[in-house]
């Protein structure tokens, strides 16, 4: 079970939170990570692309449509994604899972 970052949705799988987050938050949203609001999900796809973090490529994975760009200043992008697919992931007890530090 995936948790939607945005709105809190939980979906059964990762590629219905693709489907989820590209359909139900195209207009105005805002980042999850530091709380820039763009006017579009194209807007919030720029701005995860020039960040330099590897929170906001993983959001980036997250709302392109097939998360795979060349284009995308991080290595091995697939790798970078299964990474960060854990902070979308629920547990058992429906919280999401807490990146131990």
């Amino acid at each position: 079970m995936y948790k939607c970052p945005f709105c809190g949705a939980i979906v059964e799988r990762f590629g219905f939170l693709k489907m989820h987050v590209r359909t139900m938050h195209r207009e105005n949203p805002q980042c999850p990570i530091c709380g820039i609001t763009s006017k579009n999900i194209q807007g919030l796809m720029y701005h995860c692309f020039i960040s330099n973090d590897e929170m906001h490529k993983a959001l980036y994975y997250l709302i392109h449509k097939n998360g795979t760009s060349d284009k995308v200043k991080v290595k091995q992008p697939i790798k970078t994604m299964m990474k960060y697919k854990h902070l979308f992931m629920l547990k058992e007890g429906g919280a999401n899972h807490e990146k131990e530090g």
